[in-house]
């Protein structure tokens, strides 16, 4: 059996790859050349909650990003992709389109999900104000128990749906993806 080893920030930085947004863009793509593409990495899985940090892309005709916007989503914890109604969503890539909360216009839902809906993306900052949509975030944290939470979400709400709102009149993709492979 490998004994673990603690390694320096240095050491970590050659062993994790860091790709600029422009790479990332690329290598995700969008959904049928969609102005948007909002890449979501998940990193933090705790037992009652999902951390991932986000960059949202603009793209103009050429392919060229105009814009960007960067943040945290906090979803629910992450059962391996059962799907399950107040899970996290399996990785993958969706549509985002706009949608209305609790009645109220302006705001996007995660869409194309198979066997679920109204995965919205609203503001919240705990575990207790998801079951199953995306809480965006300006920083993320975690507990000492290992789940985690966001803060000033609704300020990186209003961001992110003014973005959107501004750049994605031509499809809006969520590409959601990993750094650890965690199924």
């Amino acid at each position: 059996m490998k004994k673990l080893e603690k390694l320096t920030l240095k050491e970590m930085e050659k062993e994790f790859v860091t790709i600029n947004e422009l790479e990332q863009a690329k290598f995700f793509g969008g959904i049928d050349g969609s102005s948007v593409v909002i890449n979501a990495i998940r990193y933090g899985f705790g037992q009652n909650t999902t951390v991932s940090q986000f960059t949202a892309c603009a793209f103009d005709s050429n392919g060229n990003i105009t814009n960007t916007v960067t943040g945290y989503f906090l979803e629910p914890a992450y059962d391996g992709g059962s799907n399950g109604y107040d899970t996290a969503i399996p990785y993958g890539q969706y549509s985002v389109v706009p949608s209305t909360f609790k009645g109220k216009p302006g705001f996007y839902e995660v869409a194309n999900v198979p066997g679920r809906t109204y995965i919205k993306i609203h503001t919240g900052n705990y575990d207790d104000d998801t079951t199953g949509c995306f809480l965006p975030g300006t920083t993320a944290g975690s507990y000492p128990n290992g789940d985690y939470f966001v803060n000033s979400s609704d300020d990186k709400r209003i961001e992110l749906t003014n973005f959107l709102n501004t750049n994605g009149c031509d499809g809006i993709t969520l590409n959601i993806g990993t750094l650890v492979n965690y199924e």
